[in-house]
């Protein structure tokens, strides 16, 4: 029991000891002063920071959309891709400040959806020389999230396969790709793109 007669909780220090014989600790160092002063200018630059992101989400969400519908009205074109570019280029405020891990859910998708459709256009735009290496990329960062996507796989596959020459070592590894985008697209239901 307290001094004062109130039954003693066990998560009070104070008072056990007190109890033993021991003077009671000092008080908090953590007093009034001990957070640090919040700086006015910096809450008014979170808040700036926040408007530009939701700015930048806003216009690349708008642009990702149009990419979208051209995508879907003329298929894989150089001037599709610039559109898919375009809307990330409009994502940058945004990805610069973390990469994919600092999206919302809602970005994020937004945001691979873009990249596995440049992905599959740059497959067929034959005369890019960078193409491989750039599906690949874009390819696994879908995978980075989205492991099971058979599409992404897909595109990994060829790009391991096509980016690769002659006996290399990617061809097995583009190989054992393929057969894995085969069983994601079975396992998704979409036996009749596994058979393709």
């Amino acid at each position: 029991r307290r001094p004062c007669g109130d039954p003693v909780p066990r998560s009070c220090c104070a008072h056990v000891g007190a109890l033993a014989g021991l003077s009671p600790p000092a008080p908090c160092a953590m007093a009034a002063g001990a957070f640090s002063r919040v700086n006015v200018g910096e809450l008014e630059s979170d808040d700036e920071d926040e408007e530009v992101r939701r700015r930048a989400s806003a216009n690349g969400k708008t642009k990702y959309a149009a990419a979208q519908e051209a995508y879907t009205a003329k298929g894989s074109k150089d001037e599709v891709l610039r559109l898919f570019e375009e809307a990330e280029l409009a994502m940058k405020p945004v990805l610069s400040s973390g990469g994919l891990t600092n999206l919302t859910p809602q970005e994020l998708e937004m945001v691979l959806k873009g990249r596995l459709h440049q992905a599959v256009i740059l497959a067929h735009l034959e005369h890019l020389p960078d193409r491989w290496p750039r599906v690949k990329r874009f390819a696994e960062d879908v995978l980075q999230f989205d492991h099971n996507n058979a599409h992404a796989r897909w595109l990994r596959a060829l790009s391991l396969g096509e980016g690769a020459s002659g006996a290399s070592l990617y061809v097995g590894e583009a190989r054992e790709e393929m057969l894995r985008a085969i069983e994601c697209a079975r396992a998704a239901g979409k036996a009749a793109e596994a058979d393709q």
